[in-house]
């Protein structure tokens, strides 16, 4: 004999809705902890700089400018000069400051101008360019002056801890004299090396040897 009590239809349909209430509930977990493992899983965003914490940027700079001849005795007396640092890092921030000044003073004589510049990640790297571009403009200085030529191709090659200001146009002469200014100021602790290079040794090379030995050269407005 059965004694428990039928249900009534309010309690069925009371029954129902529970049991309805409670699936979705369930399912509204499930989704829930699926969203919350998939949003764990999601990849992290780039790094905005992909340079490493602590990589300090070096940068190799060439500037080359083709001068009329009666430029060179000038130039080479006055560098020649005795230096009044000892140590070689202040040697050479001297040195810079030394031709950027002259090159301001005999702008008169400017002929043609070349720049060149790149970043480089490591010392390594740094050194090996910097070895290769003097290299590069040392076997440009290797062949006789020319008795009738009337210029003289003066090269600054630097390595530097950061980048150092630059011309957007060769042939502008505003912008060559601020790139002198800022080289003229420039740190010492920041010149990893530095190195002038004449061409030829002597000076003197006419002009359509200028452009044929540095065709990355362009004429300057006189």
């Amino acid at each position: 004999m059965n004694n428990d009590s039928p249900l009534t239809d309010d309690q069925n349909t009371a029954l129902g809705l529970a049991i309805i209430c409670c699936c979705m509930l369930a399912a509204i977990i499930t989704v829930g902890v699926i969203v919350y493992f998939i949003a764990r899983r999601k990849p992290a965003s780039p790094a905005m700089n992909s340079i490493p914490a602590g990589l300090e940027q070096l940068h190799l700079s060439v500037m080359a400018f083709a001068l009329e001849s009666t430029a060179y005795s000038f130039l080479t007396g006055n560098l020649a000069a005795p230096y009044s640092t000892a140590t070689p890092a202040l040697a050479r921030a001297e040195l810079v400051r030394r031709v950027c000044s002259l090159l301001q003073q005999v702008e008169g004589q400017w002929r043609a101008f070349g720049y060149g510049e790149k970043d480089l990640i490591d010392l390594g790297t740094a050194e090996q360019s910097y070895r290769h571009a003097l290299d590069d403009f040392r076997a440009r200085a290797t062949f006789p002056a020319d008795p009738l030529g009337t210029q003289v191709v003066v090269t600054l090659i630097l390595a530097t801890r950061g980048p150092l200001q630059g011309v957007s146009k060769l042939n502008d002469v505003n912008q060559i004299r601020e790139v002198l200014r800022a080289r003229s100021s420039l740190d010492a602790g920041a010149l990893l090396g530095a190195e002038i290079v004449w061409s030829p040794s002597g000076g003197n090379m006419s002009e359509s040897m200028v452009l044929q030995r540095f065709p990355e050269m362009v004429p300057l407005p006189r």
